[in-house]
């Protein structure tokens, strides 16, 4: 098979990495580490290649500088730019050359694979491994999480923080799934459930991008809540970094719980306000699970009362939860209330 070719230019190493892992599956992907390295890819044409992801902010010779030179040489080869912000200004400079759009930072994946797709003419692949479950692939996800987790857990440390909410959501995924998985016709083998499980645990690690102080301050200005809501496509961009296909089942699951906790049932929520069954039912079942937690372990008392006053509290946020999934989740009230009481410790 034939794949296009496609040139990252890009001084961040990491935004590469990123990059690299969204399209490999795709296509022939080469890199370069700078400015000069691109332009000379592009100018000699060694190897050929069929679009460019450029980065406009590169020390000595930059993102502009690149399409002024292939402006010059007329060399036309599609491109898009990579920026973390794209300012009238930018957006005006990048009209002179033509340029075929842009992809912000942080990056997400769908959304890369569908520019780039277009712009090529190619049909990109979203599918993931989503049968069964074996052994070998089981231990690859556990060895990536492992990994993750080291990761996050050292983060929490050395800003002294702790996982116990991660670890609290994580647990009651696993009782709630079961019974999605009775009640529904999306009946999910116990594997799934704690690969599923496992990937809900890591719902928030965008936030390691977040500084604290605005973190911390409820009443940040309009400019800090976008950085706040940044986490979301940040915290997605980290889970699929790793480049093994069984892993990916894990990685998908685990970034669109990463990129969607934060969207409501109506709609109104962020980043993508999608609004119902756009949102798949475990990104769902996440979202109630940490507001519910949040409510509930505000007092101690793990009892009936508590567990119902914490759901009505919920169920004035009207349009906030699917309805159906909010009624499973009450199903397991029995359960729920047992796990707290169990673990009082680390909630």
């Amino acid at each position: 098979m034939n794949y296009k070719r496609v040139l990252i230019v890009d001084d961040s190493e990491i935004d590469r990495e990123i990059l690299r892992n969204i399209l490999k599956n795709d296509f022939d992907v080469i890199e370069a580490e700078n400015g000069y390295a691109g332009l000379e890819t592009i100018i000699n044409g060694r190897p050929p290649v069929d679009a460019v992801l450029l980065d406009i902010s590169m020390p000595i010779i930059n993102g502009f500088d690149i399409l002024q030179h292939m402006k010059d040489k007329k060399i036309d080869i599609p491109v898009l730019l990579i920026t973390a912000e794209a300012t009238k200004e930018n957006v005006k400079r990048a009209a002179g050359f033509s340029v075929s759009g842009f992809i912000s930072k942080p990056f997400e994946p769908e959304f890369v694979l569908e520019r780039i797709g277009a712009l090529l003419n190619v049909e990109t692949s979203d599918v993931i491994y989503s049968g069964n479950l074996t052994a070998g692939i089981l231990a690859d996800i556990n060895s990536y999480e492992a990994k993750l987790k080291l990761i996050y857990t050292n983060y929490l440390k050395n800003n002294n923080k702790n996982d116990s909410k991660c670890i609290a959501v994580s647990d009651v995924m696993k009782v709630v799934l079961r019974e999605y998985s009775i009640e529904t016709s999306d009946h999910i083998d116990p594997a799934n459930i704690d690969v599923i499980s496992q990937a809900a645990y890591f719902y928030n690690i965008g936030k390691m991008a977040v500084p604290d102080v605005i973190l911390e301050d409820p009443t940040y200005e309009e400019t800090h809540k976008n950085i706040y809501r940044s986490h979301t496509t940040v915290g997605a961009g980290i889970v699929n970094l790793n480049e093994i296909p069984s892993c990916r089942y894990f990685a998908q699951v685990c970034g669109d719980m990463c990129m969607h906790h934060h969207e409501r049932f109506d709609g109104k929520g962020f980043p993508h306000n999608l609004k119902g069954d756009e949102i798949s039912p475990y990104t769902k079942l996440c979202r109630i699970i940490i507001d519910f937690h949040e409510i509930f372990s505000r007092k101690k008392d793990y009892n009936s009362l508590q567990f119902e006053a914490a759901i009505n509290e919920m169920k004035k946020d009207i349009g906030a939860y699917d309805p159906k999934l909010l009624a499973i989740f009450e199903n397991c009230e029995p359960s729920i209330i047992s796990y707290y009481k169990r673990h009082e410790m680390i909630v």
